[in-house]
């Protein structure tokens, strides 16, 4: 069976297309949008969908700063911007703020459940599960008796057991990304990424 899914989910191969892979491409199952290029600068829009009652304009904007100034920077010599936009139409990722404690996770490639612990120990457990989002995976493995243990060279890494954004982690977000130009007034996944 298929890590991270329910027995329906994992015997459906084409459940992250809505049982139509032909009309709903999402390779990566990750919601993100790219636009921009090495000369203008990059921005990468996290569209995003705030559920569960525990969620506070407060807590809101509290995610958002964490995972924007943590990941935006620079990309080779150019602005690197990461924009959290809250919204309720079009594709998205769905965020649901658990209030009790627990370890925070991405099922699905794109909902997040996060646990109110991880919210307020710092921001970077939240950075890191916005890396999911943007199409990261995991640098560690979770070892009984030790806890995370990184992969080579992940040590530091936020998507391992560190907190540092790396050069490779943001051309990684660039490559899976969807491309936001246009093409008859439609978003369309970049081709050469499937």
């Amino acid at each position: 069976m298929r890590k991270g899914y329910s027995v329906i989910e994992a015997t459906n191969w084409y459940s992250y297309a809505n049982n139509n892979p032909v009309r709903y491409v999402d390779p990566t199952g990750e919601i993100h949008f790219v636009s921009g290029n090495k000369e203008e600068g990059y921005t990468v829009t996290i569209p995003v969908q705030f559920k569960g009652r525990h969620w506070t304009d407060e807590r809101k904007k509290d995610f958002e700063e964490a995972v924007e100034s943590t990941w935006s920077g620079e990309l080779d010599g150019a602005s690197f911007t990461v924009d959290v936009v809250e919204t309720n139409k079009g594709k998205r990722n769905k965020i649901r703020l658990k209030n009790k404690e627990g370890r925070s996770y991405v099922r699905n490639g794109k909902r997040l459940i996060l646990f109110m612990d991880d919210m307020t120990k710092d921001k970077s457990t939240m950075a890191h599960e916005a890396g999911h989002l943007m199409g990261l995976r995991d640098r560690y493995t979770d070892v009984e008796g030790k806890g995370s243990v990184a992969h080579e060279g992940y040590v530091d890494n936020i998507m391992g057991t560190g907190t540092v954004i790396e050069q490779r982690d943001r051309e990684e977000i660039i490559d899976k990304g969807i491309d936001v130009r246009r093409n008859n007034g439609e978003q369309f996944v970049r081709m050469d990424n499937i």
